[in-house]
């Protein structure tokens, strides 16, 4: 396994013991796919959070009892599926008495960034589509990707608003919904996956 550090803001850091941010992330990737296998938040030199990708090979149940038996309060299982361009992960957070107490799913980007995030059901694991929120990203030279849409969705899965963010100040943005969303496309072609609830982009099956 190769082991990075990531500071607050996504990047990677060098890692010193006497240079160390207060927060940070220690990440292992695996060589020979390059996928994430485990990401450790920590603070103040204290593992606060553990996100473990599981493999198929592996039993969930003996990682949860292992890191309950190192004491942590909780770690986030992640189921992880390659579906074309994107990738979908289903995340289990259980808490140190193994209870889960938390279950979402998202959509990534080839580049890794999320771009649909919503809540199951912990008893039936069906989709809370009022919790669904869609994430729409645009390249800005020293920025990287950076985030300019947000949007929020009705219980029946209609567009309950889009925020518009041009710029890192607030007043700078602007709100959309059905009424006047065909503003915002005439400036942006491609933003039909986020007029509605749908999970995946059309096209893209599980």
């Amino acid at each position: 396994m190769k082991i990075i550090y990531r500071n607050i803001y996504d990047k990677t850091i060098t890692f010193n013991e006497d240079d160390l941010p207060e927060v940070y992330e220690k990440v292992e990737v695996d060589e020979n796919t390059g996928l994430t296998k485990k990401i450790e938040s920590i603070n103040n030199g204290v593992v606060e959070d553990i996100q473990y990708y599981i493999a198929e090979d592996e039993d969930e149940n003996d990682i949860i009892e292992s890191y309950a038996n190192q004491g942590k309060d909780s770690i986030t299982i992640i189921e992880r599926k390659i579906i074309g361009n994107y990738t979908v992960e289903l995340d289990k957070e259980y808490d140190k008495n193994y209870k889960l107490v938390l279950l979402s799913e998202a959509v990534l980007d080839s580049l890794g960034n999320i771009i649909c995030l919503r809540d199951l059901n912990i008893v039936d694991k069906q989709p809370i589509i009022q919790s669904t929120e869609k994430y729409y990203y645009d390249y800005l030279e020293g920025w990287g990707y950076r985030r300019i849409f947000e949007s929020m969705y009705n219980r029946e899965g209609s567009l309950l608003n889009l925020t518009y963010m041009a710029s890192d100040e607030e007043q700078d943005w602007e709100d959309y919904d059905l009424n006047n969303i065909s503003d915002l496309q005439k400036r942006f072609t491609n933003i039909d996956y986020y007029l509605n609830a749908d999970f995946l982009p059309k096209g893209i099956t599980e």
